[in-house]
């Protein structure tokens, strides 16, 4: 089995720098680069017939940042299958429960709620409540946390010193609230208060904040993740709260389910552990009687994975396409069955594409505008339901405060980490249907991101204003 290190040398030693002539020339990227060394590849094809309408360097592997996440999204299609549906279920077995994880990123998930207009513990009220129908006012054994079908949590490329920060949130089998901790900051006659969601009695918040003339706090929590510390000094009151990912995300779901079970009046005290229940086919013992089921559909977690970036989200679906067709929970498995699945599927050159992780936060990830333009193609004809998961140019997500004036005519996917922006997804013609698939990489960027974005958004509205709104027969071919 290669490294991902062997086969990004291969992709060095292997790609050519174009797979054909360079197609077009675009202002916008003439006048960045004479003012910055930037690399920058794209290629744009029309759908309808296939023409290529512009390219730069266009076969070269790039690192994509959150572009990867169409390639997550491509296979998590292909593998789960566009009626899967992440299922999470609550068992029942004398005085003990269990939660058995399926590794659904979206329990709790705060954007949701709000979405749906309710709270981040709807799911575990609606177990509670499951319980009580059953006749049950107390729980005196064990709360069993079954969240073995992921094995890893982390990848090794992620940066240790940003483990805390929301985008590096582990990933588990059993998920809530994005496995973070809102922290909220408040100053009260010049002592700081804090406010931590999820609530929960079986959370202990040490707070040694203390006033001082610099907003410099920091947070940290024992091995089990039972005892959170907030340390530092906070200079004025935070407006809003600011997410810490957490090592431990079952045992959080598990301790914030014991409180909101004590709140629905079922008494005792249940002990939260860890063991694995289900079989390797998912199977539950005979002897466990399931009494409720959190039932998310695949699209649902793709919106959450692509509309807005989150990290946990992609690589749930890309583990969990790999436990589907492997058996193995695993980032080495699941970046080798999505490399394999797209050389074979969607005709992506091998040394043009290197596969680290699901969402991009991995820098050893490598893309071509070649490859990632031959995944939007079938995307489009195989999943045209991908297109509601894309952020809309100026209206929401990522690109909610970027290309206004291509509202409704643009839908893609972003991306960004230091050094590195770039966008990949489609142009719409004016029925809403994909015409044009597109793919702009920017790495080594020498200037700031900033100004990176907006040679792409100017490059995007040149290829806009190419392609008619009323163009006839934009149906994709293959």
């Amino acid at each position: 089995m290669k490294s991902h290190s062997a086969i990004l040398l291969t992709c060095i030693l292997t790609a050519p720098a174009a797979t054909r002539a360079d197609v077009g020339s675009s202002p916008a990227v003439r006048d960045y680069l004479a003012r910055h060394g930037t690399t920058v590849t794209y290629c744009a094809v029309r759908l309808s017939d296939g023409q290529v309408i512009a390219s730069r360097q266009a076969a070269r592997p790039m690192v994509p940042a959150s572009v990867q996440k169409l390639c997550t999204s491509a296979v998590a299609l292909d593998v789960l299958g566009e009626t899967f549906a992440f299922r999470t279920r609550l068992a029942v077995h004398g005085d003990d429960l269990f939660v058995i994880g399926d590794g659904d990123p979206t329990l709790g998930d705060p954007r949701l709620a709000e979405q749906a207009g309710g709270t981040i513990y709807d799911a575990l009220d609606r177990w509670a409540r499951a319980l009580r129908a059953r006749g049950l006012t107390r729980v005196d054994g064990h709360l069993v946390l079954d969240d073995d079908i992921f094995q890893e949590r982390r990848h090794r490329d992620w940066p240790e010193a940003q483990h805390q920060q929301w985008y590096c949130a582990p990933v588990a089998g059993l998920n809530f609230n994005d496995n973070c901790l809102d922290i909220l900051i408040d100053l009260v006659d010049n002592r700081p208060v804090v406010a931590v969601s999820p609530a929960s009695d079986r959370l202990t918040i040490v707070n040694r904040l203390r006033p001082g003339s610099d907003q410099l706090w920091r947070v940290a929590c024992d091995d089990d993740g039972r005892t959170v510390t907030l340390t530092g000094t906070v200079k004025a009151s935070m407006t809003e709260p600011i997410p810490v990912a957490v090592d431990e995300p079952s045992l959080l779901l598990g301790r914030v389910f014991a409180d909101r079970l004590a709140r629905a009046g079922l008494d005792g005290a249940p002990q939260v552990v860890r063991a694995r229940v289900a079989a390797d086919d998912r199977t539950l013992p005979e002897a466990l009687t399931v009494v409720a089921e959190e039932v998310t559909p695949l699209a649902t977690v793709l919106q959450r994975a692509n509309k807005h970036s989150l990290n946990l989200a992609a690589e749930c679906l890309l583990l969990r396409a790999s436990v589907q067709r492997t058996g193995r929970g695993t980032f080495e498995a699941a970046a080798d069955l999505a490399r394999g699945h797209l050389i074979e599927r969607y005709g992506v050159a091998p040394g043009q594409i290197v596969v680290a992780d699901g969402s991009g936060m991995s820098r050893a990830n490598r893309l071509s505008a070649d490859a990632a333009v031959a995944i939007l193609r079938r995307l489009a004809t195989d999943h045209p339901s991908v297109l509601d998961t894309l952020p809309q140019a100026g209206v929401d997500g990522t690109l909610r405060k970027r290309m206004a004036d291509a509202a409704g005519r643009v839908r893609a996917k972003t991306g960004t980490l230091s050094g590195v922006v770039t966008l990949a997804g489609y142009i719409l013609d004016g029925d809403g249907r994909p015409a044009v698939a597109m793919a702009v990489f920017c790495n080594n960027v020498r200037g700031t991101n900033a100004e990176a974005r907006q040679m792409i958004d100017a490059l995007v509205a040149e290829w806009l204003d190419a392609t008619p709104a009323t163009a006839a027969g934009s149906r994709p071919s293959r």
